[in-house]
């Protein structure tokens, strides 16, 4: 389906109603909304955690677990991932910016469990946590709270993606696990906020939405699109009102015209449309107000075709209590003729009697596609008091006199939107034209006749027009200053997140014009990096607004060096040591006039990050997922060290049939040596420690520590630590049971670490050690029994791992 002209979408706006039963309908390009919301995240980012940093150990299979220590989530950023009305699917991605994973393996025979792998993670070789969001599903738990909280309910979030491991399996089971943890939590820690909407006592007050995404070109089809998708299409946003039930959606794309009109030749993407009665009752809200201080008001709504387009007043007095005189003057021979019986007249004098009571009746408001049209015909009958002087004799008489004053007054107004000022984006009515006419007959001898013109002209200025005009100013000033506009932060956080070109209303309302001119008309290329201290980045803009200048932002309540940024976006990160370990964001700000343009930097340590750090692997060609980032975007270099007999190599298709390969991330395979043949008379009979080389643009290279056992080890350790020291025993199996062995009974190995190990006991060294790798070999042991352990000290304590052995009902320090 095509996009429709102009005029095709207003030829399907005269068919009749079209918000499909809600009080309106919020359209915008999927497009740029997903990029509004993206500049929009990196401003209003302030450095709290939506989600509570997370730690959970979790079992993927067999005698397997993983422990995830600490994860610091970034604050979520919506988008909607594809263009379907009929599986509409949006997405929450947090980025970890910091933690452990951590691996373990519990032995054949063994009690405690042994590490397997060691990952640190920051925001440079980190993954991202994403959870869809069935937006079917969502219908009935989004609202819009008193307060003007707009929350997506997240109970049925899905499809939580955690690519922390080349199993799929392994990445599922963390992805479930991340869901129980989230579906443990409260009801009320299950809304996702949006935003909040602030509206005025006028404006109107949306109470509930649901969402859709729809395809602009869409073969009918209903397709099941899961994953992210780049059709262009539109998010549809259907907006109960006043507590109002929710209303629907088609089930397919092609049941719905888009709803994106060009204008001029240029795609819209932005379309607030508004419902009939929601518009109407706005416009004729405060009119009908002023008019409730008449008596016994009454009024009938007009409809065509079943939509409200006027309101009729049947019925209503409104007083009027001036006492206004008009004067005739000798000679007045004619009269005096007439009453010659009574003598001379001298002087008549006209009163308007009071109180003056006058019905409304006849007074209408006609909606007509962008016209509003006021008109009040009616005639009323005045009284007068006749009071006429005599000179022959002299005396005074009073008679009553009356005047009929018929009128037809008619204003015609046409809706536009405002374009400045404080009302901007309202529509409102400007009059384009008016008539008005009136007639009027006197009864009575005296001076009703010669009055009649003088009170007629005086009775239609300063009464009737006075009603008719007050009626029109409320309609056009007060009622009609519909705010639909605001209704955009149910979305956007940004008071202006949309320009409206042009106002249109047929049976519904509509408000077209563009999303955020003034955040989207510049943007900073990248819109996320993560680079290492000591290095440069160079931001460029897209756009037309040359002369942009450039600022840095530390998050609210964050302290240190942020770095610095030329007047061509060239930014140069602070040092090393004035980076702290789990990183920092700086918020990159280019401004011209009106233009703005945010863009996020994650800082890190070093120029190289590796994940795992550790990884304990199988002998004899078996493959291993390493990840590395680049911290100034310089292409990694991949090796091994001379003693490492494994070897490391790119990724290729068959890696990528079997493993999950993550994207946009330097990956590379490690693939095991096979058991050499022999083997030499030390630790290395056991196992071999390869080390994989990382090397970035600093030239001094990152570990990653390939532990191989040649065999699985017969004995396994546990372990005791008090203060800085680590006690060791050696436990193997026997036909009676588990048996500890003597420390003297073994050879010990530090095969990894910079603290000292003596039979049995190892004391830790510097302060800053990671992990120590220990094997313990028997004495004179002709099958070879043998235990490796790798301890980890800075990235988890000891007693974490202690506890994920504990027995059942103990605290679970990892929880």
């Amino acid at each position: 389906m095509a996009r429709p002209s102009m005029q095709q979408y207003l030829q399907y706006l005269n068919g009749g109603a079209r918000t499909m039963g809600w009080g309106a309908l919020l359209i915008y390009d999927r497009a740029k909304t997903n990029q509004l919301l993206a500049q929009e995240y990196i401003e209003h980012l302030n450095g709290s955690d939506y989600f509570p940093p997370f730690s959970r150990t979790e079992e993927t299979g067999g005698s397997t677990k993983v422990v995830m220590n600490n994860f610091k989530f970034d604050a979520p950023v919506l988008s909607f991932i594809n263009s379907n009305i009929s599986h509409s699917r949006a997405r929450l991605a947090m980025k970890i910016i910091h933690g452990q994973y951590i691996t373990l393996n519990k032995p054949l025979g063994g009690t405690d469990h042994s590490i397997v792998s060691i990952a640190t993670i920051n925001a440079l070789n980190a993954p991202s946590l994403h959870m869809d969001i069935d937006l079917h599903a969502t219908d009935n738990g989004n609202i819009i709270e008193d307060e003007g909280y707009v929350a997506l309910d997240l109970s049925d979030g899905e499809n939580h993606n955690f690519s922390l491991s080349s199993s799929e399996h392994s990445n599922r089971v963390l992805g479930i696990a991340i869901k129980k943890h989230f579906d443990s939590w409260e009801d009320e820690s299950k809304r996702f906020v949006i935003n909040r909407i602030v509206r005025g006592d006028g404006d109107l007050k949306p109470t509930s939405f649901a969402i859709r995404t729809h395809s602009l070109a869409s073969s009918g089809v209903v397709r099941a699109t899961e994953e992210e998708d780049k059709d262009e299409g539109a998010v549809i946003v259907g907006v109960a009102m006043n507590n109002e039930p929710n209303g629907g959606f088609p089930v397919r794309d092609i049941d719905l015209p888009y709803l994106l009109p060009a204008y001029d030749g240029t795609p819209l993407s932005m379309n607030i449309l508004v419902a009939n009665n929601i518009w109407f009752e706005a416009l004729t809200r405060f009119a009908l107000n002023f008019f409730d201080r008449y008596t016994d008001l009454k009024y009938s709504l007009h409809r065509t075709h079943g939509d409200l387009d006027g309101v009729d007043i049947t019925y209503g007095q409104a007083s009027y209590y001036e006492r206004k005189e008009f004067k005739t003057h000798p000679p007045y021979a004619q009269i005096a003729e007439q009453v010659s019986g009574w003598g001379i007249v001298y002087r008549v004098s006209e009163f308007l009697s009071h109180p003056q009571t006058i019905d409304l009746t006849g007074l209408k408001v006609r909606f007509k596609d962008n016209n509003m049209v006021v008109s009040w015909a009616s005639e009323h009958r005045f009284e007068l008091e006749s009071r006429v002087e005599w000179t022959q004799p002299v005396h005074v008489t009073w008679e009553w006199a009356y005047i009929t004053v018929s009128w037809n007054f008619e204003a015609v107004y046409q809706l536009y939107v405002v374009e400045s000022g404080p009302d901007y984006g309202t529509a409102r009515f400007k009059k384009i034209s008016s008539t008005q006419s009136s007639d009027s007959q006197s009864y009575n001898d005296w001076g009703a006749g010669i009055a009649r013109s003088f009170y007629q002209n005086w009775l239609v200025d300063n009464f009737i027009d006075d009603i008719f005009q007050t009626h029109c100013h409320n309609l056009t000033t007060q009622s009609a200053n519909i705010n639909a506009l605001f209704m955009n932060n149910l979305l956007f956080k940004g008071q202006q997140a949309a320009r409206p070109l042009l106002v249109e209303k047929r049976s519904d309302m509509t408000l077209l014009g563009n999303l955020a001119v003034e955040n989207l008309s510049l943007s900073i290329h990248p819109l996320k990096s993560v680079i290492s201290a000591n290095s440069t980045l160079q931001l460029t803009l897209q756009s037309a607004q040359p002369g942009a200048t450039w600022s840095l932002e530390l998050l609210p309540g964050e302290n240190g060096e942020k770095g610095s940024i030329s007047s061509t976006g060239l930014y140069r990160a602070p040092s090393p040591s004035t980076v702290p370990p789990q990183g920092r964001r700086v918020k990159v700000v280019a401004r011209k006039d009106n233009f703005v343009a945010h863009a996020l930097i994650y800082l890190v340590q070093s120029d190289v990050s590796v994940y795992p750090s550790l990884q304990v692997a199988q002998h004899s060609h078996t493959r291993y997922l390493l990840v590395g980032g680049s911290g100034d975007g310089t292409p990694l270099k991949w090796g091994v060290t001379p003693t490492s007999l494994g070897s490391v190599r790119g990724v290729t298709g068959q890696d990528r049939e079997d493993m999950d390969i993550p994207d946009h991330q330097d990956v590379q395979i490690y693939v095991s040596p096979p058991v050499p043949t022999p083997r030499p008379n030390d630790w290395r009979a056991a196992v071999q420690l390869d080390q994989v080389t990382v090397t970035g643009a600093s030239g001094t290279p990152t570990l990653i520590d390939i532990l191989i056992p040649w065999s699985n080890p017969a004995s396994w350790f546990e372990t005791k630590r008090t203060d800085q020291t680590i006690g060791l025993t050696v436990w193997t199996q026997t036909f009676s049971g588990p048996i500890a062995l003597q420390p003297d009974e073994m050879d010990w190995y530090l095969v990894k670490g910079t603290g000292e190990l003596k039979d049995g006991v190892y004391t830790l060294g510097d302060i800053d050690e990671r992990y120590a790798i220990i094997v313990a070999i028997e004495k004179d042991d002709r099958f070879f029994n043998y235990a490796y352990v790798v301890l980890p000290f800075a990235l988890i304590d000891l007693k974490t791992l202690e506890m994920i052995d504990a027995p059942e009902g103990a605290d679970h320090a990892a929880e």
